[in-house]
């Protein structure tokens, strides 16, 4: 589902569970796509970046990552940035950004970068499948919560 943004307002993308009709993701650009082994939707993950509501941009967007079914980890970028100067996403598992990756035969590792138009980035390592937070590259002033 989207609500298109106005103004300095984003668009907000809600993405969710067919199965069950449950919200997993809220984006604020396109949701990532990172393929592993397996067969199916099973072999999917995603990755997501956004303000969990159209109307709280006063709180941090969030940062998500999952399957189709559930989002397993959820954190909240804090910063003193402003809900309209938002990063762009990306995957990488080199210094190439990607908007999905293909690591079928490989372990599900990877690196989740947001970029803000300034230059300043964050890089958020996936390793075996899990975000990182203890071994993300983040600027003086940046934090990653984990919310639940």
């Amino acid at each position: 589902m989207t609500a298109w943004g106005c103004c300095d307002i984003p668009t907000v993308y809600s993405y969710y569970n067919v199965l069950t009709g449950k919200k997993l993701y809220v984006s604020n650009s396109d949701v990532l796509k990172v393929w592993g082994d397996g067969d199916g939707p099973q072999a999917w993950r995603y990755v997501a970046l956004g303000y969990a509501e159209s109307n709280k941009f006063d709180q941090p967007p969030q940062l998500q990552y999952g399957t189709d079914k559930r989002v397993t980890q959820r954190f909240s970028v804090v910063s003193t940035r402003e809900y309209y100067d938002a990063p762009q996403v990306f995957v990488a598992t080199n210094e190439q950004l990607e908007k999905s990756l293909d690591l079928r035969g490989s372990p599900r590792s990877f690196v989740i970068v947001l970029k803000y138009q300034d230059g300043v980035e964050l890089r958020v390592p996936v390793e075996n499948d899990a975000i990182r937070p203890e071994a993300a590259v983040l600027p003086k002033g940046y934090m990653l919560r984990l919310e639940s």
